[in-house]
């Protein structure tokens, strides 16, 4: 929109809205609506189940290569059965304590 941004909080929420907008479209999932509060400021939790989370797992694109974990998304994709149910519940729990894992935080960024 052509303002400067110099908020590491409203650089943060700029990017996770572009980075949602450009990979939910890319895979034809419509984006989560989440209510104007903040994680663990009360907010309700979104629908968040190991169903929804498989079916993302599942939806990887396998010719992707892996993130700063190492996965290679067919891994992932692969054992979509297996570690849908625990991913839902590190989710759920991020979620209500309004903390992410450190290793969310991280990424590999190529040029």
């Amino acid at each position: 929109m052509g303002q400067l941004i110099t908020n590491a909080q409203e650089k943060a929420n700029l990017l996770s809205g572009y980075f949602a907008s450009v990979v939910y479209q890319s895979q034809g999932m419509p984006l989560p609506i989440i209510g104007r509060k903040g994680p663990g400021e009360g907010d309700s939790l979104p629908s968040i189940n190991a169903d929804l989370v498989k079916e993302h797992l599942e939806r990887l694109d396998t010719f992707k290569s892996a993130g700063p974990d190492s996965l290679h998304p067919t891994v992932l994709e692969e054992l979509a059965n297996i570690i849908a149910q625990p991913l839902t519940q590190i989710f759920k729990n991020s979620w209500h304590s309004g903390e992410m894992p450190e290793d969310w935080k991280k990424a590999n960024v190529e040029n």
